[in-house]
């Protein structure tokens, strides 16, 4: 991956938003940008619980009645 370093970086022209500009632009997006990063959070403990939990119910170390229940009334 090509690499450069800050002060030649420094020397290319940066377009800024008036400030007012910048925090109506936060406004708009701060709570869907909250939203997007609490479901992100949700996902990963999600997905740890299912990798936990998993291995232990389909080896019979951990009963789910309902889960029975329902493999029971589609057999």
């Amino acid at each position: 991956m090509p690499r450069t370093n800050w002060k030649d970086m420094s020397r290319y022209p940066l377009a800024l938003p008036p400030v007012e500009l910048a925090e109506a632009f936060e406004r708009q997006v701060a709570a869907p940008h909250e939203r997007i990063v609490a479901t992100v959070r949700q996902n990963s403990t999600l997905t740890g619980l299912r990798d936990t939990l998993l291995p232990k119910i389909l080896s019979g170390e951990i009963e789910v009645p309902e889960a029975e229940a329902a493999i029971e009334e589609a057999v």
